[in-house]
């Protein structure tokens, strides 16, 4: 199943009318993983999502669509419910952490004896 059907199920979505906004929060989510991953195409330079992050990403999506109107919410109770979200990041710090940073040697300089 491709991604954005994952996530069309996991958010109980059964039509196509929000597909371009879920890819987009899709992409944010691909984009802040290779970010933290320090994963990008060497070529293209273009985030690359390894198949391991893949629910991760859907995670990141979730709660990308889920805040969607609702922003920067600090907090907010109505019939009996209570949303309060992390001040500061856009996505929940428990999530983040998950997601572990790759470290590369970019370059390696020519030092000279004297």
């Amino acid at each position: 199943m491709a991604q954005l059907d994952t996530l069309k199920v996991m958010l109980d979505i059964t039509d196509n009318s929000k597909d371009g906004l879920l890819t987009i929060h899709l992409d944010m989510a691909t984009a802040f993983i290779a970010d933290k991953r320090n994963s990008y195409d060497e070529e293209s330079g273009d985030p690359v999502l390894e198949s391991k992050y893949e629910f991760i990403q859907l995670m990141l999506a979730t709660e990308s669509f889920s805040k969607s109107g609702a922003e920067g919410e600090d907090s907010h109770s109505e019939a009996g419910i209570r949303r309060s979200y992390e001040s500061g990041a856009a996505y929940a710090a428990s999530t983040i952490a998950m997601i572990i940073p790759k470290v590369r040697v970019m370059a390696i300089a020519d030092v000279e004896e004297e």
